[in-house]
């Protein structure tokens, strides 16, 4: 349902035009939908539309959104060194412009850690997270886009 109704308000969003904020958070939402249902091949179209639109947009907390959205489709895809690191990435720049975590997608991603963090172990795991963390933007967005 929730897919559903993403897909009907992107009518009204693409008669503004493609290059609207509420683009971002509808693809973002669709993405997150099909993480949560673990297509990582769909996450993946739609969270990467996202996180361009929000790096040319300049909408950081899509940006931070985005790049969790994308550690998840990391961990599916068994990179779960990447997933740690894109987290990292994601929460250092959500906390830096204060923005909460992306409603809705908590178990999601609480999910995929646990798993990634059962996988690594916890000190790679922190280590990747911290890496993560110190990556500037345009770093950060550079490497989520190279899939």
């Amino acid at each position: 349902r929730a897919a559903q109704l993403h897909k009907e308000s992107l009518i009204p969003f693409d008669q503004i035009g493609p290059r609207h904020t509420g683009t971002i958070w509808v693809h973002q939402g669709l993405g997150e939908t099909a993480l949560a249902q673990g297509d990582a091949t769909l996450a993946t179209t739609h969270l990467v539309e996202a996180l361009i639109l929000s790096r040319d947009l300049g909408d950081r907390a899509g940006t931070s959104w985005c790049l969790a959205g994308l550690a998840g489709v990391a961990a599916l895809n068994e990179e779960p060194e990447r997933a740690a690191w894109l987290w990292g990435a994601g929460e250092a720049l959500r906390k830096s412009i204060g923005s909460r975590p992306a409603p809705g997608i908590r178990a999601t991603h609480q999910r995929l850690q646990a798993m990634v963090r059962n996988q690594l172990g916890e000190a790679v795991f922190n280590a990747k997270w911290a890496e993560g963390q110190k990556a500037s933007v345009e770093e950060s967005v550079d490497k989520a886009l190279r899939l």
